[in-house]
Parts: structure tokens; sequence; C-alpha cells
């Protein structure tokens, strides 16, 4: 009997050691190393690099020591006009040479001359070609996040990018000006813009792939609008794009958790890609089930299968031979709201950009970055750890082979 004690006891602690260790497979891996090269993207120079160049002539882009995030020095744009007036980098040369696949990007931005905290947005600009990653005409939503005045704020992002975007590019005038990441709204009009940490990384996973990037703890407030936003049979309608670490590659599933911040019970469903019941063809998302929440409450929203099910491109066709994967659109589906309720979405560091009802029109505006509140904090907090779950897995194998090789051996002690 001691004997057999003694051999639980010790099975025991080898799978406890195995989850210490964290020993599970890898849902995602991003490259340390920036695309961006030297003081392009640090700014720890006393010459603007050449790779930078500006929408308005008039305004003027420079090298400065006033404001930095890192370093001694970031880019300054002052001069400026309009809202939409920013810094551009072009990056196709950089993804051209290193080839199809996913790309993070990210930025810290500070902005002086702000009369109130606004919501920035940062992107892709591009030429006339009809990219994949494009999120609305000739651009590519990539993340926002909410700035306040003079406050360094980090924006991030995620994108795919493939063979046949590359070659897109090379076909039109200028393929090194094909696309250019900047700001492309949210930095006011007349203020003082600083950039500076500018990052551009592969990620490793092959293409379908899972979302990488851990959960921020801020989380995304959503306020409905009431026309825009809501189907003629009333239910709240959301299209999300470029939605980074809601999708998990080993278990496929997509994963977003909500909190009902409104004074009613409301309804949610998660769904992966366009619901289309277009003539012929079965519906092409992966659909999650109704969750109901009560106010002040919150939920956990999944839907599996996701590789299962066709991703929509360009205007109402299909390409049947590209799966869903992390960068496809994210679509929340409620019921029961209406003009003004509110809900607060989190477990994911980044969302692109929104739109409503028919994924027509960009809602953006209806969305911002809030701190994450407690009890949704706790609920993310207790989901599954997939990583002990992997461990227990890989190892009962070798648990009920070493129980076989123990009883050959007749080590157990009969009772």
């Amino acid at each position: 009997m001691k004997k057999l004690l003694g051999i639980t006891l010790s099975l025991v602690m080898l799978v406890a050691l195995f989850s210490t260790l964290g020993f599970s497979p890898e849902a995602g891996a991003t490259s340390e190393v920036n695309l961006i090269p030297g003081t392009v993207g640090t700014f720890e120079t006393d010459t603007l690099p050449t790779e930078w160049d500006k929408r308005a002539s008039s305004s003027t882009l420079e090298i400065s020591t006033e404001q930095h995030h890192d370093g001694t020095r970031s880019m300054k744009h002052s001069g400026r006009t309009a809202d939409t007036t920013a810094p551009r980098l072009y990056i196709h040369d950089y993804i051209s040479a290193h080839g199809a696949g996913t790309y993070n990007v990210s930025m810290w931005v500070y902005i002086d001359g702000l009369t109130a905290a606004t919501t920035a947005h940062m992107g892709l600009r591009c030429d006339a070609g009809a990219y994949s990653f494009l999120t609305t005409t000739a651009r590519a939503e990539l993340g926002f996040a909410t700035v306040e005045n003079k406050t360094w704020t980090q924006l991030s992002g995620q994108f795919i990018v493939t063979e046949a975007d590359i070659a897109l590019a090379g076909t039109q005038t200028d393929p090194a000006k094909a696309w250019g990441l900047c700001l492309t709204s949210g930095a006011g009009a007349t203020t003082i813009l600083y950039m500076d940490d500018v990052v551009l990384k592969d990620n490793k996973d092959d293409i379908p792939a899972a979302t990488s990037g851990a959960a921020s703890d801020k989380g995304y407030k959503y306020t409905v609008e009431g026309t825009n936003d809501i189907a003629p049979d009333g239910m709240v309608n959301l299209y999300m794009m470029n939605v980074v670490g809601h999708y998990d590659a080993v278990t496929d599933t997509a994963t977003l958790y909500v909190m009902n911040t409104s004074d009613k019970t409301l309804t949610f469903q998660l769904c992966i890609g366009y619901a289309w019941g277009g003539s012929g063809k079965e519906i092409t998302s992966a659909v999650g089930e109704k969750v109901k929440i009560d106010s002040g409450k919150a939920a956990k929203l999944t839907a599996e299968n996701v590789s299962q099910y066709y991703k929509k491109t360009g205007s109402g066709t299909y390409d049947e031979t590209q799966r869903l994967n992390g960068s496809s659109v994210v679509r929340l589906n409620v019921w029961g709201a209406t003009a003004e309720d509110t809900f607060i979405m989190a477990g994911v560091s980044a969302i692109g950009t929104v739109k409503g009802n028919g994924a027509s029109v960009d809602m953006g505006s209806n969305m911002t970055q809030v701190d994450v509140p407690a009890t949704l904090a706790e609920l993310i907090s207790a989901k599954e750890d997939t990583a002990d779950c992997g461990v227990v897995i890989y190892l009962i194998p070798f648990v009920v082979a070493l129980a076989v090789l123990i009883g050959k051996r007749k080590l157990f002690v009969k009772l």
C-alpha cells in the first residue's frame, strides 16, 4: 500500500511540475526583430529619416528633443490644419522583402493641444489596389486608443498580407508607396503631434493563425447609436475588423468577454465572418450560442470550429479556398438594446475598426477605450488555463504507459 501511494504521489508531482513549467503548445509567436530599421522607428538621430513624409506640405515634420517616449528624441509634426494630417511611413518594401504573413504594428503618440480626450486611430492609407486587408476604400483601420492631452499612449494592431497583395502592389505606379502607416484620424486639427518607437514585426504563425497579443487591461465601451447599428428586426449588428487576441488556433475557438452596462437584460451572440445566405450557399460564419446577460453582469462569448467556415472577400463574393482566421471579421449581435444603451467588450488587445448594420457605416465614434471593470476583469482572469490543460493532455499517454510498465513489473501491492 505504501509503495502504491508513493508511486501515485510521484505521478501527481510530475504532472504538477510540468504544469508549473508551462510546457504547452504555443498558439502564437512573434518575431523580436523590428522590420523598421534603425532610427527610422526610434528617431534617435539629428535628421528626420527620409522614409517618413506628411500629408500636408505646409506643415512641419522634424526630429525633436522636446518630448520622447524612449531615448531622447521623437518625431514632431506641427503646423497641422486637419485632423487627418499626420506623418506617414511607407512599409511596403519592408513587408515585400519579408514575404506574406501576419504582421503586428505599434506606435507611441503624444498630442499637445487637446481640449478633451480623443480617440486616435492608426491604420494604413493605400493606393487604388483592392488589397485583402482593407477595411474601407483605400484604407485599413488597424487599432485605436483613447489619448489624453500631453500623455504618451500606445496604439497597436495586426493585419495579414497575402502573396496576392504583394503582387498587386508591385503593379502600381509606385509600389514602394503602396501602403502608408499613419494616424488616420483623431489627432485633432491644430494640435502638435509627437510620435516615437514605431514597430513592425512579423507573426510567425502560418495562415490561418491565432491572433497574438495578450489581453489588455483596457476594454472597449460601445454606445448604441440606434439607427446605423440596428438591423430592421431590431438587433444591434456590429462588424469589427482587425481584432487582435480573440482567436486561438489550437482550439479553433474565438472568444470575447462582454459586460452589460445598460439598465436592462440584453442577449449577445459572437460570430466570426459574415452571415451570408447567398444563392445555393449555407451560412458562412462560425456562430456562437446566444447568451443572456443581466444589467451589471458579464459573460464569456465563444464561437467554435472557426476554420470550418469561409471568409467573405470583396463585394459580397467568396473565395472558398480561404478559411476564416484571426483577421476575419468579428461580428457581435445584441438583442434588446436601444439607443444610448452601453456594453463593454474585453479580453482582446486591439480592435481595428467597427461598423454598423450591414458593415456599411463606420461606428468608431461610438466606441471608446475604458478601464476594464472589476466584474469583467475577474471573469477574464478566471478563464481556463489552456497551458495547464495542454500539459495534462500530453502527459496522459505517458502516465498510462508508466502505469502499464509498473504493472508488468508487479510493483503494485495488492490491497
